[in-house]
């Protein structure tokens, strides 16, 4: 049954004002919302909803200035279905690609204006003009060293190592310093009279990371001991592995992000103030950066747009890390660009294979991001050819891409807290690294899911049939409250580690948070293996149980070297632990621990993991672990999933839809270690069960390719053969 919610209530940042007045919201998930206004400003931005972007980056003007020809360099961008393009006017060593009365020019130039060159062009054939703009420096840093971040010995603080700073690459600015008011805000001034669509800060200058970047300059110190009466708390605090026990550290955090937003405001109010429908588009950094710097979902609630920088092969991530941020960003309340990282590695110059170009374009498309390519050395055509058959498609099928929602059975808790206070603590399972390796874990058991953040309410919970807590330790009684009374009623709940150990300022409880809902009491969290040892430590099935299903009695899985012990009072333990017995090898004495725990709390039902089941399978990709993890969704769920497919693990799926539309993404990353070369094709078979009884009237591939299926007993029955990316369309009644 779907019901009819109202609520007059207005929503929506970024200059748009919406007023909901019923929203139907049924079992498929699908919310139909109806608006009756938005600004003009608004409107102006809906293109960033449906932009494919390529980013042009200054590093190669450095080398090609001459060569530079507008006009056929947005004509080729044109051309592979790009209909977005992001231009450096201000080069990281704050030199301008126009003739500017702030920024000195950048050589070679020789009085050409790229910047109008370029806004011409993009008129010319209907493409968006996203400006760039850094805010590192170099010119001008002998004239004004005053504008440089420095270290606590009063050092400039430079972009690199060593060898950059004899070779004067570049130098961070501080937003307290004159810098702000004297250069930056004029330079923009200068970029809005070309009437961009959008103006991108890629503000390296943010302190996004703790210690190495703490700026401690003159004017940093002044402002701080003005309100504070206190110094800037030193590098080693800082870079400390709790630095957050030092109550001078905390209120130095909450004063360096009360002058980031103040920067940021400024930044928009100026932009807005001379043309209110340029967006304006910030560089966030990865779903992952804390610290000092504004958290995504905060970034989100100021900016028009934002991009996640999710570098692959330039920082050793595999290509699911590109959908694992897109992933992160679809609950955000604005249109966001993910990187498709276009060069090999380190070579810039060198675009990588178009096998692996679909894959990371797809990770995109299916989680509900804007791709934007990163970054096309403009000489280098080539790569252009593998770009056209994905940005064409997503032109072609925009009906079925923009503006659709995740139907999805289980929601991925990233507990913000948990980053910023726990992880910085000496722990040795980290909710990070955690999450990632339950991201892996959802997808290569082909579990529809959403990425939701902190602050959980009832009714962000309400649409899932489970959700996922992989070592949120920091949780705070109303979080607490809320998973309680979701599992009372019905919902299910996976956890791992010591989630719910800790309140949100990171002091340990007693006992977990969620004791009753998990059914066991937290004794003690034990390393009962120093690494010493040449054998691992096990679980041993022991029940017989749904979730233990095709493990036989006595059956050993591995086990990472932490364990939470537990007393069990209302749960049910279905594993116990194998510890090494020093200096054996054999396989060791089996003890009490409960390694495995099962409960049923009210309506719902609860798998509690006392070890990091997510880090070691993010190691070591062990199959046992991935099936019982599979068993675990299938028991909480009780068997409530839209979507059951069978493939490898290495295809990621998701669900989309809007109104009576569906699409399923299937993105095949298969033999993705290094460059992708080619594709390796693989056997697909899906299930779909169509919400409310519906019917399907027509089925499409985004391809256009002709796919097998029948219909019975309300069950789409699908298959297919998958090489790097397809999305298939379900039209019911």
């Amino acid at each position: 049954m779907g019901f009819w919610t109202t609520d007059s209530s207005s929503i929506g940042g970024n200059g748009v004002s919406w007023r909901i007045k019923r929203c139907w919201k049924g079992s498929g998930g699908l919310v139909k919302m109806c608006n009756s206004h938005k600004t003009e400003e608004a409107i102006a931005k809906e293109w960033l909803k449906k932009s494919r972007a390529i980013g042009l980056e200054m590093i190669f003007f450095e080398h090609t200035k001459e060569n530079f020809d507008a006009e056929e360099v947005v004509r080729e961008i044109a051309n592979c279905g790009a209909n977005t393009v992001r231009f450096a006017a201000i080069s990281w060593k704050g030199e301008a690609q126009y003739p500017s009365k702030v920024a000195p020019m950048a050589e070679g130039l020789e009085g050409r204006d790229l910047l109008k060159e370029m806004r011409e062009a993009t008129n010319r054939y209907d493409i968006r003009l996203i400006v760039y703009i850094n805010d590192l420096n170099r010119t001008l840093v002998p004239k004004h060293p005053e504008w440089v971040k420095r270290n606590e010995h009063g050092e400039l603080m430079f972009l690199g190592d060593e060898r950059d700073s004899k070779q004067g690459f570049c130098y961070f600015t501080c937003i307290n310093s004159p810098w702000l008011e004297e250069f930056y805000l004029k330079v923009i001034d200068e970029i809005v009279g070309y009437e961009p669509d959008g103006i991108y800060l890629d503000c390296n200058s943010i302190p996004r990371y703790l210690g190495k970047y703490v700026c401690y300059c003159k004017y940093c110190r002044e402002e701080f001991r003005k309100v504070s009466g206190k110094d800037i708390p030193s590098q080693k605090i800082l870079s400390s592995s709790n630095p957050w026990k030092d109550p001078v550290a905390l209120e130095f955090r909450e004063w360096i992000r009360g002058r980031i937003r103040a920067f940021y405001k400024k930044v928009i109010n100026r932009v807005r103030q001379k043309n209110p429908k340029i967006a304006v588009i910030n560089n966030a950094g990865s779903y992952t950066s804390r610290g000092l710097g504004l958290p995504v979902e905060e970034q989100a609630k100021i900016f028009d747009g934002l991009l996640l920088e999710a570098y692959i092969r330039n920082i050793g991530a595999e290509l699911w890390h590109a959908g694992e941020n897109a992933k992160f960003a679809d609950n955000l309340s604005i249109p966001v660009f993910v990187h498709a990282e276009y060069f090999s590695y380190r070579w810039r110059f060198s675009y990588c294979s178009p096998s692996e170009l679909a894959v990371k374009i797809g990770f995109l498309i299916a989680n509900g991001a804007n791709p934007l390519l990163a970054e096309y050395p403009f000489h280098e055509k080539e790569g252009l050819k593998a770009v056209k058959p994905s940005y064409s498609s997503i032109k072609e099928n925009e009906e079925f891409l923009v503006d659709t929602k995740p139907i999805s059975s289980v929601a991925l808790i990233y507990s913000r807290k948990t980053a910023e206070f726990y992880d910085k603590r000496d722990t040795l399972e980290k909710h990070e690294n955690l999450f990632r390796g339950a991201y892996l874990l959802l997808s290569q058991t082909h579990t529809i899911f959403d990425v939701l953040h902190s602050d959980l309410s009832g009714e962000d919970l309400g649409k899932y049939k489970a959700i996922y807590l992989p070592n949120a330790a920091c949780l705070d009684e109303k979080e607490i409250q809320t998973i309680q009374d979701y599992v009372k009623s019905g919902g299910g709940l996976i956890a791992s580690y010591e989630s719910s150990l800790f309140n949100e300022k990171c002091l340990k409880r007693d006992d977990f948070g969620l004791n009753e809902v998990m059914g066991v009491k937290y004794l003690k969290t034990k390393r009962i293996n120093s690494g010493s040892y040449v054998e691992g430590v096990y679980m041993k099935a022991k029940e017989s149980h749904e979730v233990t299903k095709g493990f036989h009695d006595g059956q050993l899985l591995p086990l990472p070297d932490a364990l939470v012990i537990t007393e069990v009072k209302k749960a049910k333990g279905l594993c116990t632990t194998i510890i090494p017995q020093p200096p054996e090898v054999s396989l060791g004495k089996e003890s009490a621990y409960p390694s495995l725990l099962i409960n049923e709390f009210g309506k719902g039902r609860v798998v509690y993991f006392p070890f990091g089941i997510e880090s070691l399978y993010l190691e070591y990709r062990f199959p046992i672990l991935r099936r019982l993890f599979d068993n675990a969704v299938k028991w909480v769920t009780q068997g409530g999933t839209l979507l059951k497919i069978e493939t490898a693990p290495t295809v990621e799926a998701t669900l989309r839809g809007k109104d009576s539309v569906y699409i399923i993404h299937l993105i095949n990353y298969t033999n993705s270690e290094r460059i992708l070369e080619a594709p390796c094709p693989q056997e697909i078979k899906i299930e779909f069960r169509l919400p409310d009884k519906k019917k399907v009237k027509n089925i499409k591939t985004l391809s256009k390719k002709r796919i097998a299926f029948d219909e019975s007993n309300g069950i789409l029955r699908i298959s297919l053969q998958l090489e790097s990316y397809e999305g298939i369309v379900i039209i019911s009644d």
